[in-house]
């Protein structure tokens, strides 16, 4: 989930209960941004996605949080299909959190709440070969700001 996740799920966090369920930190990200308490469910070991029959179990003998996030895992789905009928039941609402969607590996270890911005290895690259050129930029600004000051006192 990302910032711009952030106003919508606003709208179903409270601070006196378990808001959300969900499998990643990055998921809990925006809920406790937003000032709600997250709880995680296990994962079905065969998917590695959140467990629908575990999320059963949470909600009959521990509490129904408002929202669920279901996280796609490493190119695998969540299982939707089960997760809907189970909102119809207990009357969560769920926001499905599709950033691991792509079978690209990846590993990132999360130790502290924050925004969990991402590049790609190409927009690293990018930005690392930009560096090189850093010290030149004041000097390349100083000279386009020259050329904008002569090209207005030509046109007065």
């Amino acid at each position: 989930m990302t910032q711009q996740t952030i106003p919508y799920a606003k709208q179903w966090v409270t601070q006196d209960d378990i808001d959300t369920v969900c499998k990643l930190l990055s998921s809990a990200n925006c809920i406790e941004f937003c000032g709600g308490k997250t709880d995680f469910i296990d994962i079905d070991t065969a998917s590695l996605c959140m467990s629908p029959d575990k999320l059963e179990i949470y909600c009959r003998e521990k509490a129904v949080p408002r929202v669920v996030i279901p996280v796609d895992f490493s190119g695998l789905a969540a299982d939707l299909p089960r997760f809907k009928p189970l909102s119809k039941k207990y009357g969560f609402a769920i926001i499905e959190d599709a950033a691991h969607a792509s079978d690209e590996p990846w590993y990132y270890e999360m130790e502290t709440l924050g925004y969990n911005y991402r590049h790609t290895d190409f927009q690293c690259a990018l930005a690392l070969s930009q560096l090189t050129r850093l010290p030149l930029y004041p000097a390349m600004n100083d000279a386009q700001v020259q050329r904008v000051i002569e090209a207005v006192l030509e046109n007065l």
